[in-house]
């Protein structure tokens, strides 16, 4: 989270501000942090949780007082409500490389104050709800394509097979010449064709009988 790493920089650019008790070193790199998205809160603080510099908004249901820390060098989260996160990071002692130091390892590896930042969760709501919005819309875009599909793969398969019923009834009643439209799916048209070959069957055999019945009255 962007609220972790601030806490992580602003903290190794505030160790002259513990040793020397005074937030002027440090003011412009607070006020800088300040300037990100929803950052609404920096406290630089000592281990007991005595401030050395507060900036910001207040902000209530978060930690206060002395820092929790997970024993490494490194920025968590603290706390956390509905509306913010809240983001520790320990201000580390500068190592002395120096063979001659007289300072203990076990010093160094203590904080000597910590870094507390709040960072709002307003754009990460409403980046969620756009989010959220853009999921539904599209799912709500896929189901009509769906439903548009499946009404236009219906009416490729009903509309012929009405048609050919049509025919058929025509066909029962006496009708001449009736002409099924071989269209929709292949099986319906073979049935459209199917129909069609019977029925131009029958119109030639009709067409045989009358020209047979035509031949023997001129005898």
């Amino acid at each position: 989270l962007e609220g972790e790493h601030l806490a992580k920089q602003l903290a190794k650019k505030s160790r002259l501000a513990i040793l020397y008790e005074s937030s002027d070193n440090v003011k412009d790199d607070v006020n800088g942090v300040l300037e990100f998205p929803d950052v609404i809160r920096v406290e630089i603080l000592f281990p007991s949780g005595k401030t050395v510099m507060i900036a910001g908004v207040p902000v209530t249901g978060l930690p206060k007082g002395k820092p929790y820390w997970q024993g490494d060098d490194g920025g968590h989260v603290e706390g956390e409500t509905q509306h913010a996160w809240q983001f520790v990071a320990p201000i580390m002692r500068q190592k002395d490389s120096s063979p001659f130091s007289m300072s203990a390892d076990a010093q160094n590896d203590q904080p000597i104050g910590f870094v507390r930042i709040v960072q709002s969760k307003e754009t990460f709501t409403r980046l969620s709800q756009r989010v959220f919005l853009y999921s539904m819309s599209f799912a709500g875009g896929l189901a009509l394509l769906f439903l548009g599909v499946m009404r236009w793969l219906s009416l490729r398969i009903t509309n012929p097979l009405t048609e050919l019923s049509n025919a058929f009834h025509r066909a029962e009643q006496g009708e001449r010449n009736v002409i099924a439209k071989p269209d929709g799916p292949y099986d319906i048209a073979a049935m459209a064709n199917g129909f069609n070959s019977m029925m131009k069957v029958l119109a030639d055999r009709e067409a045989d009988l009358i020209q047979h019945k035509a031949t023997l009255e001129d005898r």
